[in-house]
């Protein structure tokens, strides 16, 4: 029998093969230099799809980590309920949705690409942005959830 972690298939597949090839031939080359990564940012916070899906393929595993470990946690006996409910398409269209930017939580309005050396990988720099805010989300999330609803601080 598989494990859980083994049966999610969400964070593979949400960018079908089309779109991951499409957006793998415009941005893989682009990605090489620090301002084709500051233009794959730039679009993608713009809410460019196609850069969307190059950062949400490049940065599927830190999704995955973010899932399992902050939304899902360590209590295994609600992966299966929660999993049933459709948590992991929740957390990926959640995901998908902070990397087009826009309004509300977006890890571009904290990420500076200038305080950066010349040779830093800035998507590898902005990943690390991308999952302290998927962590933050996942948090909400779970509060929300145990709340029946209601989310933020509330005073007591």
């Amino acid at each position: 029998m598989r494990t859980l972690r083994e049966a999610i298939s969400t964070f593979d597949t949400w960018v079908d093969r089309n779109r991951a090839e499409k957006a793998l031939a415009t941005y893989y080359e682009l990605s090489k230099t620090q301002d084709g990564q500051k233009e794959i940012l730039k679009q993608a916070s713009n809410g460019n799809g196609e850069a969307a899906d190059y950062l949400f393929l490049t940065y599927k595993k830190i999704i995955a980590k973010a899932f399992w470990a902050y939304y899902l946690g360590p209590d295994k006996r609600y992966h299966q309920r929660r999993l049933s409910a459709g948590a992991d398409e929740d957390f990926a269209s959640m995901a998908y949705a902070m990397l087009l930017g826009g309004e509300g939580t977006s890890p571009y309005k904290t990420f500076n690409p200038d305080k950066f050396t010349p040779s830093a990988d800035l998507i590898k720099q902005f990943g690390y942005y991308y999952y302290r805010y998927l962590q933050n989300e996942a948090m909400k999330m779970i509060r929300a959830e145990k709340m029946g609803g209601v989310a933020g601080n509330i005073p007591k």
